[in-house]
């Protein structure tokens, strides 16, 4: 599971956080956007940590970061289907820029 500041099916996604989805399909994790970001989740099924996925899917709804205190997303639902081969980049901070000469 990606939790992502932006699309987590676009170009370069910006991962806030991951985690496991237990058996029944549930998950719960904490990250910290920028104020006002469009969030979205998305998660896959891996044959290991080393290799890309191949079957992965994106929530449908609408997350939005702006709020008082903290924000909590409920009932998020995602169907795993078979795609082109894709490798979600590392964890990084909500203002955390990627650095030069690194991959995009």
């Amino acid at each position: 599971m990606y939790a992502v500041q932006g699309d987590c099916l676009g170009k370069n996604p910006h991962v806030l956080g991951t985690t496991p989805v237990n058996p029944e399909g549930r998950f719960g994790f904490e990250v910290f956007s920028a104020w006002g970001v469009d969030l979205s989740f998305c998660a896959g099924l891996a044959e290991s940590v080393d290799k890309p996925l191949t079957v992965y899917g994106k929530a449908t709804g609408k997350y939005h970061a702006e709020a008082e205190g903290e924000v909590v997303f409920r009932d998020i639902e995602i169907t795993a289907k078979p795609g082109p081969s894709r490798t979600f980049p590392p964890v990084r901070r909500a203002y955390e820029e990627i650095e030069p000469g690194s991959q995009k």
